[in-house]
């Protein structure tokens, strides 16, 4: 499989992967979404002007997950060799074995850290692929980009335009078939349906090792290619 096309299923398998756990965080925790910090932020910041403090330490922990996360994603580049995908993918395969332990009667917010710190780690490693930034673990910027490409082509007859509505539409439908996975397999299995996620994971983790290889392979050609070049002047 060509580096490209490697990218390209593993950002579809990764919005699988988003949408799934979207909707199993919503189903399982009375309505969470366990990939953003938007409806935490509003709810805290409104509990801190109505004077209710109650859960606050909870959320105000959430917050501070999600943006560790983030700041993760900044170090490990800058401080190790760890290679940034491969990190997102065990911090996903650890969250989502974790969270098929934790009984459904504890505290929706605290039961959904472990998705808090993954997800955050999941959207600032897989942007997008292609030229095309895009997000794996929610969806409207995708419906924006997606829309405005369909408008520019069939208005502005801007060729350019279809190859964008075929990206962003594929991650549309990757991120809600996963989503729509996602009804099913909580109503069977509950919490555990968490674990269902380990089957997608291990695809993009194939898919992520393949893009790897084949990278290595181009290095290796390059620099036979410019001893070759060297021997030749010699």
């Amino acid at each position: 499989m060509r580096e490209d096309q490697a990218e390209r299923w593993l950002h579809y398998i990764m919005s699988l992967t988003g949408g799934f756990l979207g909707g199993y965080a919503i189903l399982n925790r009375s309505g969470l979404l366990g990939a953003a910090q938007t409806s935490n932020m509003i709810n805290t910041v409104l509990n801190l002007a109505g004077g209710s403090f109650s859960g606050l330490a909870i959320r105000l922990g959430a917050l501070v997950l999600y943006v560790s996360g983030i700041v993760a994603t900044v170090l490990i580049p800058r401080c190790t060799r760890w290679n940034l995908k491969n990190v997102s993918l065990a911090l996903d395969v650890a969250a989502v074995l974790v969270l098929g332990f934790l009984p459904q009667g504890m505290d929706n917010m605290l039961a959904l850290y472990p998705l808090f710190f993954a997800m955050s780690v999941q959207w600032c490693t897989f942007q997008g692929c292609g030229g095309y930034a895009s997000a794996t673990v929610f969806s409207t910027n995708n419906l924006r980009q997606f829309a405005t490409a369909v408008t520019a082509f069939y208005f502005g007859r801007e060729e350019k335009m279809r190859e964008k509505i075929k990206f962003y539409g594929a991650t549309l439908t990757a991120f809600h078939l996963g989503v729509a996975a996602s009804w099913p397999c909580c109503n069977l299995a509950g919490v555990k349906s968490a674990w269902i996620c380990l089957a997608p994971l291990a695809a993009a983790g194939y898919l992520a090792a393949a893009g790897r290889r084949e990278e290595s392979v181009k290095i290796c050609e390059c620099r036979g290619e410019g001893g070759n070049v060297r021997g030749l002047a010699g």
